[in-house]
């Protein structure tokens, strides 16, 4: 029989989000809208770290609680409570990181996913296109609007692409782009990049979203990325990116 009543550890997680909102959140909510600098949004997100809510979805082996997407719902539905763009930020972050659980090396877990889960840092999900807009996001599509093209250069990759509204797009650690080798390959010719901030050549960021009341989520109308990174951080299913969800 379906059951919705939380469990004893569920509950305890939503008590931990519930009070770190009450205390950390609420008293400086009306703030958030001129924090231009993103200086008190970086304090919230280090907080939030400190008490286990960023590395939430992080397996344990990396620092995190493996909590399940109901956990983490819980703890964004009550984050929301107390700033809506808080929620957002964390939870575009989750999102962000996901590709790296799913397809990177042992290796590459240990190296990225620890800060995920201290220090406030933040990841973007650099997915949606100016040419292609959400349908990017429709499987039904196959891949064939993205125009963020991707090329080998010895043993690194050349990425080289425009990108709307990512968010977080101005204070991630690290960057996880959508891609292709070739838009008229489809899905065959998809990835996906992990790039860390300080390996962004150029990231021209253009027409900030003021957005009333969402200020707090970092946001940009175009995103311009042009990126050169090593080997070993391209996953898909072109023979250029072949670990696609089989890496250890």
């Amino acid at each position: 029989m379906l059951g919705f009543t939380l469990s004893e550890e569920q509950l305890a997680i939503q008590k931990l989000a519930k009070e770190f909102t009450e205390k950390e959140i609420k008293p400086v909510a009306a703030k958030f809208e001129k924090d231009e600098d993103g200086k008190l949004a970086e304090a919230i997100f280090k907080k939030a770290a400190e008490v286990g809510i960023l590395g939430l979805p992080i397996p344990n082996e990396y620092g995190g609680s493996d909590a399940s997407n109901v956990e983490c719902s819980i703890v964004l539905e009550e984050l929301a409570v107390g700033c809506g763009a808080i929620s957002t930020s964390i939870g575009a972050s989750w999102f962000g990181q996901t590709p790296i659980m799913m397809a990177a090396t042992t290796e590459q877990r240990q190296r990225w996913l620890p800060p995920l889960t201290r220090d406030g840092n933040l990841c973007c999900m650099a997915m949606t296109e100016p040419a292609g807009g959400s349908a990017i996001e429709n499987p039904h599509m196959h891949s064939k609007t993205i125009r963020t093209i991707v090329r080998a250069d010895g043993d690194d990759y050349v990425i080289n692409g425009t990108k709307i509204w990512p968010s977080n797009s101005t204070n991630s650690y690290l960057y996880t782009v959508v891609a292709t080798v070739n838009p008229e390959l489809g899905d065959e010719g998809s990835c996906l990049i992990v790039i860390p901030a300080l390996a962004l050549r150029d990231f021209l960021l253009a027409n900030q979203l003021r957005k009333w009341e969402w200020m707090l989520t970092s946001t940009q109308r175009y995103s311009s990325i042009m990126s050169q990174c090593p080997g070993r951080t391209c996953w898909g299913r072109s023979e250029m990116a072949p670990s696609y969800c089989n890496a250890p």
